[in-house]
């Protein structure tokens, strides 16, 4: 399988949006320095590159998309289609599901940007390339969550300890009317993938039971958000006998940052848990490493990730709107514990 050749050369990089432009292009940059990667490609529908790339010795390249279009001809006449290279997909969602697809066999390994897809069936359907399509999740590779699942791993924290999860990501930079996914998929996803992950290396049957979902818009002077912006996501984990309560709170436009995974007791004491707030910069470095190595390990296993869509799907259906609130505060049923009233 073309899975099997080494991973040392090149990277394509399907999307040019903020999340490159802020956080991959930064890593691949520092990669190419450390001489751990070769060429890096960047394809996006746009004429032209929407950043300034480094072209010296042909280091950085851009390639506009046919259509909506990976441009495989392009790519395969510059020698970037085939074992040694990587596909990194991070265009807008709705996408993520084709161009994993449409990549498969192509390139020795397809890695797409959280979430996999908005569709439970077209991310069940991605299960039988698990051996070449790999979810990107960048909150598990922040260091203080590597260390987290690390102490799971080798059970300095026990799951039978646990009585309750929280997990908080919230940001004071707003969204503006660029195109994002839903709070929920947007930062709740993330939510479910970091509680999972550690989870995951105690247990073998580890189940999300969500039982409400709330999600709210802040306001502007620029109007409303054109997406939910904030969301709160309260439920069940199962895992092996156990069935522990979880909350996951999230925003864009908050008061303040606040980044972190929790793990209680049953008197409310803190027995393990994440700080978040490193930048994302740093995580995505390590995932692009990660992905460079024979037997990559990316947190949570395929079929795992295909739990979370299902659970953000599910978690979708049942939400109920909280209406806005003025950018930068935080509205009352985000921040108790209690369930919202509506």
């Amino acid at each position: 399988m073309i899975v099997k050749s080494a991973f040392k050369n090149n990277i394509v990089v399907l999307g040019c949006g903020n999340v490159v432009e802020d956080r991959i292009l930064l890593a691949l940059r520092s990669l190419a320095r450390e001489g751990e990667i070769g060429h890096v490609t960047y394809c996006d529908v746009l004429p032209t590159a929407p950043f300034k790339l480094i072209e010296t010795n042909q280091f950085e390249t851009y390639l506009p998309m046919e259509g909506k279009e990976i441009p495989l001809k392009a790519l395969n006449e510059r020698g970037f289609v085939g074992a040694n290279t990587i596909l990194l997909v991070c265009t807008p969602t709705s996408f993520h599901g084709k161009y994993a697809l449409d990549a498969f066999g192509r390139f020795g390994r397809i890695a797409v940007e959280k979430p996999l897809t908005l569709d439970p069936i077209e991310a069940r359907g991605l299960l039988r390339f698990s051996d070449s399509v790999y979810a990107i999740g960048h909150q598990m590779h922040k260091k203080s969550m590597l260390d987290l699942i690390d102490r799971f791993a080798q059970k300095i924290t026990l799951i039978e300890n646990i009585a309750r999860i929280e997990f908080d990501l919230f940001e004071t930079k707003g969204v503006g009317q660029r195109q994002i996914d839903p709070a929920l998929w947007d930062l709740g996803f993330h939510g479910l993938e970091c509680i999972l992950a550690p989870l995951t290396v105690q247990s073998t049957s580890t189940r999300f039971q969500i039982e409400s979902v709330f999600e709210g818009h802040y306001t502007s002077d620029e109007g409303d958000a054109s997406q939910s912006t904030v969301a709160r996501i309260d439920g069940w984990v199962h895992s092996e006998d156990r069935l522990i309560p979880f909350l996951i709170r999230v925003g864009k436009g908050q008061p303040e940052n606040e980044k972190s995974l929790r793990f209680l007791s049953a008197d409310g004491t803190l027995i393990d848990g994440a700080d978040l707030n490193e930048s994302g910069y740093a995580a995505h470095e390590r995932i692009i490493q990660e992905l460079l190595k024979p037997a990559p390990k990316m947190g949570l296993a395929l079929t795992e990730v295909v739990h979370v869509v299902e659970s953000c799907h599910h978690a979708a259906q049942i939400s109920i709107p909280m209406g806005t609130h003025p950018m930068g505060e935080a509205p009352a049923w985000l921040s108790t514990h209690e369930l919202p009233v509506t």
